[in-house]
């Protein structure tokens, strides 16, 4: 295994470009950024500290960091104002693991990205993590043991409603599996809603979120209400069933020095359905021809995010960009570099997916000396094994870094294109 990655620059380069304001993992790291204090009404106990410029801190088992804050806050800005925070289960001391060495999530430490979003009077958690138990064992600490557990649910629990502060708490899950639902326990029998995507719900989910007041929804056909600005859904099935794409419809918009001309990016929460940068999850053929036939449709989708009023005097303008921010946050960094996650990564799984069904256009890792990399600046989708089950991943993409890939069975993938099973 290659080296561990303590810490990352998030999105470095292409957060920096698009968004220009609060850009996380700053050289100067993991911050004390939190204040400790006990509330009256026993809600939060941690008072959440950021810096104009992003900035990100450690408290307990979690990392924290200001994706945006209070985008559109200026005078002449006609958008709604809202901020993103970005929460994972690791620390400098523990970190996640190193999907540049393992292509894809690994024991070691797979961590799970959620958000909260703020605007007006409300805030909006999107997923809900591994859960206390997965965390715990990545801390080398007792998975059984209930006040471990407890422990790491408060620290969950207090913040999550410190960044929501005294707006009231909704919660959206962008699908059904483990890593994205664990922390349920930690905000159950509170009264907070969950919007979860209907073709996701089996018993288990049911179960789950049992003391919430659960609501399921239509991907495509709801929107989310979050206080000044509104969330969009986005059927993307294939991960699972109803794997949800979220989009702010609000975009923040960013002016140059002058005041003059603006820039503005769309931002939304892929969860698994396309994948971190590293490769999307698929784990059957019924998976890989759900992603093919609605793939199209959800780029189409995403593309069409393009007008902004900068409040210039010029009305509507297009040109917007899409970043995504994707439910394993530490996957943007992987073997090809800090992944460039926007509109052009997206159409790059649009054309794998497609692609993928050409087994004439299949080359694998090392063949006739060439590697993975080679054979896909020659515009073929690049086979490598990823450990021992029969699993491989795709790889499609002559720009690198933003480069698509599926992980999946290798006999799911064959007989997807049409290939004879292997004797």
């Amino acid at each position: 295994m290659g080296k561990t990655i303590s810490r990352r620059d998030f999105l470095k380069a292409t957060a920096a470009s698009t968004l220009g304001i609060a850009v996380l993992g700053a050289t100067a790291g993991i911050s004390a950024g939190a204040e400790e204090a006990t509330g009256a009404d026993g809600k939060a106990g941690l008072a959440p500290v950021f810096n104009g410029y992003g900035s990100k801190y450690e408290y307990g088992h979690f990392t924290v960091e200001a994706s945006v804050i209070d985008a559109n806050s200026e005078e002449m800005n006609p958008n709604a104002s809202f901020s993103v925070y970005h929460i994972m289960d690791y620390t400098e001391a523990v970190p996640y693991a190193d999907s540049m060495a393992t292509n894809g999530a690994t024991s070691d430490n797979n961590t799970a990205s959620m958000y909260v979003i703020t605007s007006g009077k409300e805030a909006l958690l999107i997923d809900m993590g591994n859960g206390a138990a997965s965390t715990a064992a990545h801390f080398g600490e007792d998975a059984e043991d209930a006040a471990v557990l407890e422990k790491i649910d408060t620290e969950y629990r207090d913040l999550v409603l410190s960044l929501a502060g005294d707006r009231t708490l909704k919660i959206a899950i962008t699908h059904k599996h483990g890593d994205h639902v664990g922390f349920s326990t930690a905000l159950a029998g509170k009264g907070y809603t969950v919007f979860f995507p209907e073709g996701d719900v089996d018993d288990k989910i049911k179960e789950r979120f049992a003391e919430y007041d659960f609501q399921t929804f239509a991907p495509g056909e709801y929107q989310i209400p979050v206080g000044d600005i509104t969330i969009d859904t986005i059927l993307c099935p294939g991960h699972t069933n109803a794997s949800t794409i979220f989009v702010i419809t609000t975009p923040v918009i960013t002016y140059n020095y002058g005041v003059t001309n603006a820039t503005a990016t769309y931002v939304s929460f892929s969860g698994d359905a396309i994948g971190s940068g590293s490769s999307v999850w698929i784990f059957s053929v019924d998976g890989l021809n759900q992603l093919n036939d609605g793939i199209d449709a959800v780029v189409e989708k995403l593309e069409s995010y393009t007008a902004f009023d900068a409040g210039l005097g010029a009305g509507e303008e297009t040109g917007a960009k899409m970043l995504f921010l994707g439910g394993h946050g530490w996957q943007y960094v992987n073997r090809f570099g800090v992944m460039n996650m926007d509109i052009e990564y997206a159409k790059s799984m649009q054309n794998l997916i497609h692609v993928l069904s050409d087994g004439d256009k299949w080359q694998y890792d090392g063949v006739d000396g060439l590697t993975m990399e080679d054979w896909m600046r020659r515009g073929y989708v690049a086979l490598k094994a990823v450990g021992s089950a029969g699993r491989y991943t795709s790889y499609f993409g002559t720009t690198l870094t933003s480069a698509a890939a599926i992980t999946c069975p290798l006999d799911a993938m064959r007989e997807y294109a049409g290939i004879a099973p292997e004797e």
